[in-house]
């Protein structure tokens, strides 16, 4: 298993798209096209067709929030999706650009900052397995002891 690809990549999408209310068969299409159109934003060279496939899929994400919008305002749902396109302020509503920028800002800022920690949380633990050791063999309150939550993620533990 590849943690980042696997997991941590994974894990905020999911969770992003429970909390807009995107079906799961669509969500294998949005994290390619996430994928795809986050690595315009990394600093490194990309070519012409990299760059054509990256601002293709940010246009097919937008197409579809957009549907989804459409889609929400028929038939509202419990979700944030409904929410922000609901949301009025002295009369005006956010316009389907607002919406789309809003959320890809969503998608952007929890996805990659989640994919980050978690990457840099194993590496600190595999390469400075001392004081995760040391954590493990500190005391911990009886219902923390049998989830195997390290207790320095605990305040006050021991």
């Amino acid at each position: 298993m590849d943690l980042i690809e696997d997991f941590a990549f994974r894990l905020p999408v999911t969770i992003i798209c429970d909390m807009l209310g995107i079906p799961e068969e669509h969500r294998e299409g949005l994290l390619q096209r996430s994928r795809d159109g986050g690595r315009l934003l990394e600093p490194v060279p990309m070519s012409a067709e990299e760059i054509k496939q990256g601002n293709a899929s940010n246009a097919m994400a937008a197409m579809y929030f957009h549907q989804l919008f459409e889609l929400r305002r028929k038939q509202p749902g419990d979700d944030l999706t409904t929410q922000l396109v609901q949301a009025e302020e002295d009369g005006h509503k956010l316009t389907n650009e607002e919406l789309t920028a809003n959320i890809i800002l969503l998608f952007g800022a929890g996805h990659e900052t989640t994919v980050n920690l978690i990457g840099n949380g194993l590496l600190a633990l595999v390469s400075q397995p001392g004081p995760a050791r040391a954590a493990e063999g500190q005391s911990r309150p009886d219902h923390q002891r049998d989830r195997g939550v390290p207790c320095a993620t605990i305040p006050r533990c021991s």
